[in-house]
């Protein structure tokens, strides 16, 4: 028990370490705060990077990707790599529930695809699973956090990758914000407000409600929102039945969006429901067997302070403050490994 124990304050030190959190010299860790969990999530974005190079270099299945967390530990952690969201997101989760927070794990189902379009259908429904031997109902396909402090749930999440969130998002929708004018006064809102200052708010919100933009959060030039809407099969309602059909009433849920070139888009969606373990990896399984991107595309993305780094294969684009500042071909296996290593922060040796 002990030796456990001490095993997992280790690896908490070696994680606040990799992705540069600010220990103090007399060893001691933060607590369980909104500032603490702004800065994690914020630092694990920045400095490690989404990318899929094992997964397309190696042509494993995804029943073949070691994924337990002293894999993603000795990889991640120890080795410089980044991962994707069923490495991502369990290693930001361990890390939190070892810090003490109170979260769980969820689902959301994709709805953009290449070049932000919407996707023919998202991915729900049964499915087989090599790793459970059984078919499961899959809520999804991608992972997502949810953490709660003050009495106030968030969404976290480092594993999406080019719209994904750099910060926690305070689950609350952008509508609710501005009718109150971005005080919040639901119960979750109140009492995120009541928190002492200057953390009463995520920096992302109070710097969209500084612009005039409540219930946005504007982190890392781009601009985030959250809207309640129906979800899943009862979004094909007639649009007559949509408000008031039990199916679509039984069927809400929430949205992440993102603005791109002007325009509102919805990212993904999802609900509240605990999901664990064995179903989140069973339906990554499902997800990634035979996808078209992940399958035959190198894709490496990292949030800037002010931006975004992508790298497609042999493309790299940089945008600050939604601008492309740079877009290049790049030449050489030699090139784009310099990249890899100084603009991502990945470790090739590993």
């Amino acid at each position: 028990m002990c030796a456990a124990v001490n095993e997992d304050q280790t690896h908490l030190v070696e994680y606040l370490q990799r992705i540069g959190f600010p220990l103090p010299a007399d060893g001691s860790l933060p607590g369980p705060t909104l500032k603490t969990l702004w800065q994690v999530h914020r630092l694990h974005a920045l400095n490690i990077a989404f990318e899929n190079l094992t997964f397309v270099h190696h042509k494993l299945k995804a029943s073949e990707r070691p994924i337990d967390l002293a894999h993603l530990h000795k990889r991640v952690v120890h080795g410089g790599r980044g991962g994707m969201c069923q490495e991502m997101n369990p290693l930001l989760f361990a890390n939190l529930q070892r810090l003490g927070f109170h979260c769980y794990q969820g689902m959301a189902s994709v709805v953009l695809q290449g070049s932000f379009k919407p996707a023919a259908k998202p991915f729900e429904g049964l499915v087989t699973s090599t790793n459970l031997g059984d078919t499961i109902n899959c809520m999804g396909t991608h992972q997502i956090i949810f953490a709660c402090v003050d009495g106030a749930w968030h969404l976290c999440d480092v594993g999406f990758g080019g719209l994904g969130i750099a910060e926690p998002i305070h689950l609350q929708a952008y509508d609710e914000a501005a009718a109150t004018n971005g005080t919040g006064d639901s119960s979750e809102g109140a009492q995120q407000q009541e928190a002492p200052e200057p953390w009463g708010v995520l920096p992302g919100a109070a710097a969209a409600a500084a612009a005039g933009c409540p219930g946005e959060s504007h982190q890392c030039g781009s601009r985030f929102r959250l809207r309640r809407g129906v979800i899943g099969s009862a979004q094909l309602l007639p649009a007559d039945q949509a408000a008031s059909h039990p199916e679509a009433l039984s069927h809400v849920g929430w949205y992440l969006q993102c603005l791109v070139k002007g325009q509102w888009v919805d990212v993904y969606y999802f609900t509240r429901t605990l999901v664990t373990q064995p179903v989140i990896s069973a339906c990554a399984e499902a997800s990634f067997r035979g996808h078209p991107l992940f399958n035959n595309h190198m894709v490496v993305t990292k949030p800037l302070e002010d931006g975004r780094a992508t790298l497609m294969d042999w493309l790299l684009k940089v945008r600050r403050n939604g601008v492309v500042v740079e877009a290049r071909e790049l030449k050489s296996e030699e090139e784009r490994d310099g990249v890899l290593a100084d603009v991502f922060g990945i470790n090739l040796a590993h």
